[in-house]
């Protein structure tokens, strides 16, 4: 009988789990066929370069705030560097702030002028980040590993920032390339046409 009753267990979870792999399947199916769909890219032909500068710059917004949660959870231990923390805990809450908004106007509104504000705040949180690293009592060596490497990783990413829109500056002045930073792609002039065709005749 516990035989038979296991059996139809796994023969319920197996029907479910294939009922909820379909509904996953139809969803999915449902999103690409939308019109939020379509705007999804499937490859990176499709990404422009306005838009990876701008993926980078929520990127790195959204892995900025553990390191902002790493410094409030350190505030509350009993660490001999406890005051160090609360007090780099409201320099980071700008620090880290500060930057995010520079990225979004930067980047959205188009302004080079923007671009040494930009190095700047990058700079500042970079040190921030570093001093984190030193203050913070992370426990456990592995853990310590890992949050040293993730930090890093969001420096990494903020510098890649800096890249990408001095890049994006660059190209906006250009005449070879649009306000997107994509190359205009000109039509051959019709006299160049004329003599190919005499020249193959």
């Amino acid at each position: 009988m516990s035989e038979n009753k296991t059996d139809k267990y796994k023969e319920t979870a197996a029907a479910k789990a294939a009922e909820a792999e379909q509904k996953v399947h139809g969803t999915v199916e449902k999103v690409e066929k939308s019109s939020y769909g379509k705007k999804i890219p499937t490859s990176f032909e499709k990404v422009k370069f306005i838009n990876i500068i701008k993926a980078n710059a929520w990127i790195n917004f959204i892995a900025t705030i553990p390191i902002y949660i790493f410094i409030v959870e350190d505030t509350n231990k009993a660490s001999k560097f406890k005051y160090v923390t609360k007090f780099l805990k409201y320099l980071f809450l700008f620090g880290g702030l500060i930057p995010v908004v520079l990225d979004v106007i930067a980047v959205y509104l188009k302004m080079p002028f923007l671009f040494k504000f930009i190095i700047l705040s990058k700079t500042i949180k970079a040190v921030l980040i570093i001093l984190s690293m030193l203050v913070i009592a992370f426990g456990a060596l592995y853990v310590r590993f890992l949050a040293y490497f993730y930090m890093m990783m969001v420096i990494l990413l903020d510098f890649l920032f800096v890249y990408y829109i001095a890049l994006l500056f660059k190209r906006i002045d250009s005449e070879e390339y649009d306000n997107e930073g994509e190359k205009i792609v000109r039509d051959q002039p019709k006299e160049e046409n004329k003599t190919e065709q005499k020249t193959e005749v």
